[in-house]
């Protein structure tokens, strides 16, 4: 059963990670007799995730943890936690799960920073030790269309190009073309990066003054490091 939603625990009244009051152990007690009883100890524990560090929107990760003292048929219940700045935002993403030590769990499009994971069996709870971020994955821009090149250009003769090109992360692109004559024409990145999905698209023109055969490069960039080009060949005759 998966729940989407969520509850804001206000500091002061919420177990946060703030007042580090992260393991809540309490006991169980079976009277077997009216003179008689056992009191059996339950811990949990979150085994990862655990140290400082960045997950990636849409992966899978593996959840685990440890517990002690609970029956077989007692479920475990995991949360996304995030801290705010008066509190928390706890969003629980599996409910009534098999306590069984792990969840396979795909990081959601939540991006951001301090954010832990709370797993909850019967009265007892704990926090992962540290708080993760959760960022976009980028992908490289893909140029997916081009101009073909004549087969036959003179000297002096204007050639219209056109690239396009497309981005998974709705980035604003930047383009290069160099023309193999020491010559190029760009679209340079902006002062901000943007996902406008923006310069999907480049159209341009250009002469040889000399025949020759000249490799024409267009690379397309997404101004986070992700690049993709295409090479062509121009021959020009006199």
């Amino acid at each position: 059963m998966l729940s989407s939603a969520s509850a804001f625990w206000p500091f002061g009244k919420s177990k946060n990670k703030e007042q580090d009051n992260r393991n809540y152990a309490g006991t169980a007690v079976n009277a077997k007799s009216e003179n008689s009883k056992i009191t059996t100890s339950t811990t949990i524990t979150v085994i990862w995730p655990t140290m400082p560090e960045t997950l990636i929107a849409g992966k899978n990760y593996t959840i685990e943890w440890k517990s002690k003292g609970f029956g077989k048929k007692e479920k475990a219940s995991i949360y996304l936690s995030r801290t705010v700045e008066n509190g928390q935002i706890v969003t629980p993403f599996a409910v009534n799960v098999p306590n069984n030590g792990s969840y396979v769990w795909r990081a959601p499009e939540i991006l951001g920073d301090k954010f832990t994971i709370l797993i909850k069996i019967g009265l007892e709870s704990d926090y992962s030790d540290n708080y993760f971020s959760i960022e976009r994955k980028n992908f490289p821009p893909t140029i997916i269309g081009a101009t073909k090149i004549p087969a036959d250009i003179k000297v002096g003769q204007q050639v219209d190009f056109n690239w396009i090109a497309t981005d998974a992360n709705n980035d604003n692109l930047a383009w290069r073309i160099d023309w193999g004559d020491n010559l190029w024409a760009e679209v340079a990145c902006e002062s901000a990066h943007l996902q406008n999905g923006m310069n999907y698209n480049i159209g341009t023109g250009h002469y040889w003054k000399e025949s020759g055969t000249y490799k024409v490069v267009a690379t397309v960039n997404d101004c986070r490091g992700k690049t993709d080009k295409k090479e062509s060949t121009a021959v020009v005759k006199d």
